[in-house]
């Protein structure tokens, strides 16, 4: 058992489960050193024979994240053990992709200098994001629109390093928007407050180096 595993429920009048929180010595560590959380809505759906829980919508990695443990049959005591299931399979890969990102080398496909940086820094699954990025920026064009002290703002969307398709803000890398412009200034190498720590090769390292659960 997980000495720092916790829990809540907040329950209606009626005694319906309205919310739960819920969260493990490894969650709470990442939460202490990357600051980052997962929401989704765990209701379950009433019904008089059984209480099932709740298929999850609109979200496409969390149904693949379940998928082959739960289904909108699992009553609600078996999905506590197959969500453990499906929760130590999915760190046993990650495990791998660990090992794998530590042990082979990125693969360059423009060889520029920015790329070799992002290959140097990235994990194998965020560098493959990133590349996708990075090859598109030669269908980018851009044209200045007006300049104001420090923010320039671009025809392409771009107000001076923020861009309205919130790539970064959402998925945690560059868009092929901001990193054409990065290669027009002749920038070589990622800004490091560009570079999440959670997606770095050395952010397994940050988990295993002994953060005490008690400080997060």
């Amino acid at each position: 058992l997980d000495p720092n595993f916790y829990f809540a429920m907040e329950l209606d009048t009626d005694g319906t489960l309205r919310s739960m929180f819920w969260t493990d010595s490894r969650s709470r560590n990442e939460y202490f050193i990357f600051g980052d959380v997962i929401v989704f809505d765990i209701t379950y759906k009433t019904n008089k024979f059984m209480m099932p829980f709740a298929l999850f919508t609109g979200s496409e990695s969390i149904n693949a994240f379940f998928d082959g443990f739960v289904n909108s049959n699992t009553p609600l005591h078996e999905f506590v053990e197959q969500y453990d299931m499906a929760l130590q399979s999915r760190r046993q890969a990650k495990e791998r992709e660990d090992y794998m990102t530590m042990n082979s080398k990125a693969v360059l496909i423009v060889q520029s200098l920015m790329e070799k940086s992002a290959g140097d820094c990235y994990t194998r699954v965020m560098f493959k994001l990133f590349q996708e990025e990075f090859k598109s920026i030669i269908d980018c064009w851009h044209q200045k629109v007006s300049k104001c002290g420090t923010i320039i703002t671009y025809s392409v969307g771009l107000r001076c390093d923020l861009c309205d398709c919130a790539k970064f803000e959402t998925g945690g890398y560059l868009c092929k928007h901001i990193l054409h412009i990065m290669v027009k200034k002749h920038l070589i190498v990622i800004p490091d407050r560009y570079i999440l720590k959670r997606w770095t090769i050395g952010a397994r390292y940050l988990l295993d180096g002994g953060v005490s659960v008690s400080e997060a």
